[in-house]
């Protein structure tokens, strides 16, 4: 069951709100909320790559304090995915 801090990511991401979908999995990221479990690439280079254009998708992947996993993803041709997927 998502707790409040994953409860957020639990919407629809599109292309207008994925830069402020990713600001927040960073800052619950520095908060010691969510913690990063793997990507494409580092998160540093993850908004450069997409503005870009240099990889055609970059996914990173983030894990709740409370298990839940938290699968956060921009397509440059596609459609933006956002998939948390409970313990």
């Amino acid at each position: 069951m998502p707790c409040d801090t994953c409860r957020k990511y639990d919407q629809k991401m599109t292309d207008s709100n994925w830069e402020w979908i990713f600001d927040q999995l960073l800052h619950d990221l520095r908060e010691q909320r969510v913690s990063h479990l793997d990507g494409d690439c580092s998160l540093e280079e993850t908004i450069g790559h997409i503005y870009n254009e240099t990889r055609f998708s970059v996914i990173q992947n983030f894990l709740c304090t409370c298990g839940t996993s938290i699968k956060w993803g921009v397509c440059i041709r596609g459609a933006p995915i956002l998939r948390l997927s409970a313990p």
